[in-house]
């Protein structure tokens, strides 16, 4: 104890108990570490037997520069598929990151910032997350900082010596090949060099950057390929409060980092008496908002390309401007100082953000425990919908036979007659549509067991109930009643229906059924609901309406979701009841923050072609959600 107390008197001591700190974050169980969607894709994308085969079928496919998928095709040749072996390189760029962002801010500011940085680097999910993934992030994160670490040496320190020149040329080369917004950053590095060029660096410094670009050339015809898509077809373009919410997915969504940054800076401006922004800090922020501004304008104006995770590489520029504006402070001020950002930081990272239940928790491990679970208690029949070939990662290493449902056109009809057919008692869906889960609900009513995280929801039905069932939380309910009055269900707009007990029948006059309307805020707490809407119809055609949901905010739809009935009978049989079901998942409509007592939700079947139909059992149900499925983006 007396050695270690003795250690934590010196700055090297601290460093050191912070990259100790950032190390146990970042290893903890790292045999439990699971790969993650993006992981599997590029494993998947290493089985070829030729490097050639590599670049055609690994690497062109994926948008992204070489490096890594060459780096992982031949690494994992060495070492195998295991999830700490195949992530170990990663975990230790990680690592890397931190002692690069101690040295480049003790260059910049002094030695208490420096530690302030690595303790912020150390502690805080970005970073972390990505240094558990072995994908292009800290990979590039690492390349980046290592070449702003020899381009300040080069520039600023000993611009004569061929060691820092050598090494910013490897180090660019290496952001070049490893992601385009690491390539990218280091070109807004390499330019911003220029403004501080003398007559013994120009020389060298234009070699230096001539000589990073014939590197890349080997590169070009692939960029060019890559390029032609201009983007992702999948990603939304960014909102206008894009920076505002990186910044604080970067500080954790949470009060104590905001209040704690604040007071790094401020108390830094009081201690120093310095307001003007020095050369390095006006660099720092140029760095940081450059990226997100270029990103978010190429987004809107070209197509979708900015995610948190490509903003990786800039991101430390925003905490060495922080941590810049606080001056050299004494031993006793610098240990509570690096105490309160590692308490707030890690509290804020395992409580607020749930990282080691989230992150921990990632969807094809989940549903293959799951699955393997339910078939060594229950042998169930298991259908899921996802991937088959990252699945196959798991499940070819066991006995567990599972049905893929991967984009599959199979009509709900079809979906039930399959289910109808199946003579196993017992049935594992995994993300499955809800809708289809209902289906599959007429001919298994018991919910067993249900699991739900980070993009995945995976259910065990049965048959009967010889086990204790799984309740289903349902936060709201209503059923339409064509003789009781309710005070959520408007009068018809045209002609009323024909009633028959339970039985209304819409004529050619009327276009809309029963329509449910209700504030949201009437129904649920929060957005993290299901609306759950289920009909059964009876009618001799085909070419009926559709079951429809809309949101409104402040008066305004926003969203509107429908589905035809007639995907759920057969063209063969008409004339016979049937059962119809829509899904709408608030998370994905409602946006973080806003206050649900804005919203409304309309419920109503469309007879849209005004023909004869017969209804009944028009029921709308709210059921709990998924909390956890944005909560690596979102606030929890």
């Amino acid at each position: 104890m007396k050695k270690v107390l003795h250690l934590l008197q010196s700055d090297q001591g601290l460093f050191l108990c912070i990259l100790s700190i950032g190390a146990f974050l970042r290893f903890y169980h790292p045999l439990e570490i699971p790969f993650t969607h993006d992981e599997l894709s590029a494993l998947n994308r290493l089985k070829f037997d030729s490097f050639s085969q590599l670049i055609e079928g690994g690497v062109k496919v994926d948008g992204h520069p070489a490096l890594i998928q060459v780096f992982l095709y031949y690494w994992t040749a060495i070492f195998g598929y295991s999830e700490f072996l195949v992530k170990l390189p990663f975990l230790v760029l990680g690592l890397g990151s931190i002692y690069l962002i101690y040295q480049i801010s003790k260059s910049w500011a002094n030695p208490t910032a420096a530690l302030l940085s690595a303790s912020f680097m150390a502690t805080l999910q970005f970073p972390i997350t990505f240094s558990q993934i072995a994908r292009p992030y800290t990979s590039g994160l690492f390349f980046c900082l290592l070449f702003v670490y020899f381009w300040n040496r080069f520039l600023f320190q000993n611009g004569t010596s061929k060691a820092p020149l050598l090494g910013m040329i490897i180090a660019a080369a290496l952001c070049s090949y490893n992601h385009y917004f690491s390539l990218m950053f280091a070109g807004i590095v390499g330019i911003t060099g220029l403004f501080f060029l003398n007559k013994e660096t120009y020389k060298p410094y234009l070699v230096g950057m001539l000589t990073i670009l014939l590197l890349f050339t080997p590169h070009l015809s692939l960029f060019l390929f890559q390029f032609s898509g201009k983007g992702l077809d999948w990603l939304g373009a960014p909102t206008p409060y894009f920076i505002i919410q990186h910044i604080q997915y970067i500080f954790h969504f949470s009060f104590w980092v905001y209040l704690l940054v604040i007071l790094i800076i401020g108390y830094g401006i009081y201690d120093t008496q310095r307001i003007k922004l020095s050369r390095f800090q006006l660099i720092s922020l140029t760095w940081f908002l450059l990226p997100i501004i270029i990103g978010i304008g190429y987004s809107i104006l070209v197509k979708p390309v900015i995610q948190h995770s490509m903003l990786l590489f800039s991101f430390p520029f925003l905490i060495l401007f922080i941590t810049s504006f606080v001056g050299n402070w004494n031993h006793q001020l610098k240990q509570a100082a690096i105490g309160i950002i590692l308490v707030i930081n890690i509290s804020t990272l395992v409580f607020s953000r749930e990282h080691y239940t989230v992150f921990y928790n990632q969807p094809f491990a989940k549903t293959f425990n799951f699955s393997k679970n339910a078939h060594n208690h229950y042998s169930a029949k298991i259908i899921l919908n996802d991937n088959p070939r990252y699945f196959n990662f798991y499940f070819d290493t066991s006995e567990v036979q599972f049905q893929s449902n991967f984009n599959s056109k199979e009509t709900a009809f079809e979906f039930r007659k399959r289910i109808r057919n199946t003579q196993n008692p017992y049935l594992v869906l995994g993300n499955i549509p809800l809708n289809l889960v209902d289906v599959a609900q007429e001919f298994y009513p018991i919910l067993l067991k249900k699991e739900s995280g980070l993009n995945y929801n995976v259910v065990l039905l049965a048959k009967s109930k010889l086990n204790k069932p799984t309740i289903e939380t349902i936060l709201y309910s209503s059923e339409f009643s064509p003789t009781i009055p309710q005070k959520n269900w408007l009068p018809f707009s045209s002609a009323n229906p024909n009633f028959n007990k339970d039985v209304f029948t819409l004529n050619s006059e009327m276009e809309y059924g029963p329509i449910f309307e209700k504030n949201l805020n009437n129904i649920v707490k929060d957005r993290y609901g299901i609306v759950k809407v289920s009909l059964d119809f009876l009618t001799n055609h085909m070419e009926n309406g559709l079951i429809t949901v809309a949101v409104f905010y402040k008066d305004q739809q926003i969203s509107w979701k429908g589905i035809s009935i007639d995907e759920y009978q057969n063209p063969q049989a008409l004339n016979i009841w049937n059962s119809a079901y829509l899904n709408v998942n608030l998370t994905q409509i409602i946006k973080y923050g806003t206050s649900l007592s804005d919203y409304k939700i309309k419920v109503l079947y469309w007879n849209k072609d005004q023909s004869p139909i017969e209804l009944r059992n028009f029921k709308i149900r709210i059921a709990k959600g998924n909390k956890y499925e944005f909560a690596t983006i979102e606030q929890i």
